[in-house]
């Protein structure tokens, strides 16, 4: 049996032979359901009965799995870092054969990602579909989960709550991405916006409940999993590394490569901090000794801010596919990560070294990853 989310099946009973079982073709209907039965008492033996736990019988989920994803929006992997994340973690449940539900907060599927989520064979759970909210999802089928993944402190207390008021034998897992509070204090502090400080304490406690509630908490470094360790006495946590990768570009040499790359979803605030530094306090020095040098900054949702500062020797591309980055990546001569504050393993620091392409960061840059990043550093 195979089934698809893009397809639609309308059924008009009796149209081709009546509904009469009693004679002509119609009649069949019954002694083949018979055949059908004799044949298949095996297979049958492992459904359930009739219009009972539609909920796994639909999936044919009679002995397997089922995890429910929970996420701000349907993930976008060639966008920002953290849906690459999320789109691991899907993967990997579904590799190990699990059945996976997934619940964006928003409520909203989205037409270009949502789709290859669903060719996965995930359910989206989104819209009209969800009148009631999240409590009346769990009365309804709570029951038959296994585990929830929960993602992102701003979004994941809410649920946490629901889940242990109606559904508390399910396994909860948190994966927190960063240190939100410690990535917000951060800011404050090389911003001067001391509001930021507030927030952070707000945020912080949004965390800290998260750790003592959750069954377990993952964090993509040991660095940050030692922190909550000691933030939070007896918080199950654990290190899991946000990044696996089959190859490596061991081939590639400097020659014919040119120009400073640096890779960024700039949606997010600590990127666009970065590229700002970078061309207003960072290439001038750097283009006094080679003024033609070429600054490309990749990556989606560049803010008006970013946008302003393309120029002769700034590209600003917005957002492009996985093939141009890696064509970035093959052109470059040296990429850049030069992050200001921040928290968390950054994924376009391992994706740089993973290309083979000599990488220049920051202390920020180089967090949470084993030993570091040796050699050159800015700032």
């Amino acid at each position: 049996m195979y089934y698809t989310p893009f397809s639609s099946v309308v059924h008009f009973e009796g149209i081709s032979h009546g509904t009469d079982t009693g004679s002509g073709i119609k009649a069949y209907q019954a002694i083949n359901q018979g055949k059908f039965r004799e044949r298949w008492a095996a297979e049958l033996q492992s459904h359930y009965p009739n219009a009972v736990n539609v909920f796994r019988a639909r999936d044919r989920a009679w002995d397997r799995k089922i995890a429910l994803v929970v996420d701000h929006y349907i993930p976008q992997p060639d966008r920002d870092a953290g849906s690459r994340s999320m789109v691991a973690f899907i993967e990997a449940l579904l590799a190990a054969g699990w059945v996976v539900k997934f619940w964006p907060d928003n409520l909203w599927f989205d037409p270009e990602y949502g789709p290859a989520l669903q060719l996965r064979g995930v359910e989206i759970i989104y819209g009209e579909k969800r009148v009631g909210g999240f409590d009346r999802y769990l009365a309804e089928c709570g029951g038959e989960l296994d585990a929830v993944l929960l993602s992102r402190p701003h979004i994941s207390l809410p649920y946490l709550r629901s889940l242990r008021k109606h559904a508390p034998a399910v396994r909860v897992a948190y994966y927190g991405h960063d240190l939100h509070f410690r990535r917000l204090a951060r800011e404050a502090e090389v911003t001067g916006r001391a509001e930021l400080l507030e927030e952070g304490e707000r945020i912080g406690r949004m965390e800290r409940q998260i750790w003592q509630d959750a069954d377990i908490v993952l964090y993509p470094s040991q660095e940050e999993a030692d922190d909550v360790a000691a933030l939070v006495e007896g918080a199950r946590v654990a290190a899991l590394p946000p990044y696996a990768f089959d190859a490596f570009n061991d081939a590639a040499q400097p020659q014919g490569r040119k120009g400073v790359l640096f890779v960024a979803g700039f949606a997010h605030p600590p990127n666009v901090d970065a590229a700002m530094w970078l061309v207003d306090q960072v290439m001038p020095a750097i283009w006094s000794r080679y003024p033609d040098l070429k600054l490309s900054l990749v990556g989606a949702n560049p803010t008006d801010q970013v946008r302003g500062l393309a120029g002769p020797r700034v590209e600003v591309t917005g957002y492009v596919s996985d093939e141009e980055l890696a064509r970035h990546y093959a052109e470059a001569r040296v990429a850049v990560v030069p992050l200001r504050y921040g928290a968390g393993v950054k994924g376009k620091v391992v994706e740089a070294m993973q290309s083979g392409v000599p990488l220049v960061t920051t202390r920020v840059g180089a967090q949470g990853l084993p030993g570091g990043v040796h050699g050159h550093r800015l700032g």
